[in-house]
């Protein structure tokens, strides 16, 4: 379980506790323990910490189902609550798209210790902690590479990149020091005994790409295995990732569709692209390109009115 998997779980827990407490001790009446919970609740909403407030209500509601002060203050907080939660998140994904991750996971959190099921804030989290995740690869694959890299001034006299130090990054697994060393040369400017090892980089890193969600990366390096004629393309592994990939950039297309028809559109062309069969991501490619048509459509009238 990850970091924010930790939290949310600690989340739950502490709410669950909360609620639990819901019978007197002993020796106290019940009236005195509502008295003693509506008070608590009071000064945790002075606080500004309406989430306690609300629990504390809640168990108040829970003894006593016909106060109307306790039903009064779970509707005004759930309220409260729903607004702060919902001003957090879009700051949080504000700050996520301007790449700024650090406040963006505060604000996150915010929205999670005030709506510990909040899906879309979790999604989000979740993505930051993979984009400091491959943030602390690409450090260590420059250094890596930096430290493969032939001598200053070795480049300019035509020599390039070796076998040995190719074969040294595949052995060691330092696939993307190996790729930042290749960079954008065309596959057939590279020497034949390094394909078979710029596959093996391509085929790993392309996996692990898809598996982050980084839809783009993982069709730079899968498109470059394809075109790496070095190795025999019916490698099982490379079947596997084409048909991971199509079914990634399906459902990454979907999820889209209501939201940037555009870039949906482009994701659906992937899947087919790696796996032409994909029936389903056909039949979606077949709706969103209405979907564009409809709405250009619409932008066209509306420009003539």
């Amino acid at each position: 379980m990850n970091h924010y998997g930790r939290v949310y779980v600690l989340i739950i827990v502490v709410t669950l506790l909360l609620q639990a407490c819901v019978s007197p001790p002993p020796g106290e009446t019940t009236d005195h323990y509502i008295a003693a919970r509506k008070n608590a609740a009071r000064q945790l909403q002075r606080q500004d910490q309406y989430a306690a407030a609300l629990d504390q209500w809640r168990i108040v509601q829970i003894l006593a189902p016909h106060d109307s002060e306790a039903t009064q203050a779970i509707a005004t907080l759930s309220s409260q609550i729903a607004q702060q939660s919902q001003s957090h998140y879009a700051r949080g994904l504000s700050q996520f798209e301007r790449g700024d991750l650090r406040s963006a996971e505060l604000n996150l959190l915010k929205v999670l210790a005030l709506q510990p099921g909040h899906a879309d804030a979790l999604d989000h989290l979740r993505k930051i902690n993979s984009a400091r995740m491959r943030a602390a690869q690409r450090n260590k694959s420059a250094s890596e590479a930096k430290r493969y890299a032939p001598p200053a001034g070795v480049q300019a006299h035509g020599q390039k990149l070796t076998f040995v130090q190719a074969e040294q990054l595949v052995r060691a697994k330092n696939y993307q020091a190996l790729s930042s060393l290749v960079g954008s040369a065309d596959i057939n400017g590279v020497e034949q005994r390094i394909r078979p090892l710029l596959y093996e980089a391509d085929i790993h890193l392309a996996a692990q790409y898809s598996a982050a969600q980084d839809h783009g990366k993982a069709t730079r390096h899968l498109e470059r295995a394809l075109q790496n004629t070095a190795v025999a393309h019916t490698d099982a592994r490379l079947l596997k990732l084409k048909k991971q990939m199509a079914d990634d950039n399906y459902l990454y297309a979907k999820g889209l569709l209501g939201k940037d028809i555009d870039r949906s559109v482009a994701a659906l062309e992937r899947a087919l692209q790696f796996d032409p069969e994909h029936s389903k991501a056909r039949i979606l490619l077949a709706q969103a390109s209405r979907m564009r048509a409809n709405l250009k459509r619409i932008e066209q009238r509306g420009a003539l009115q």
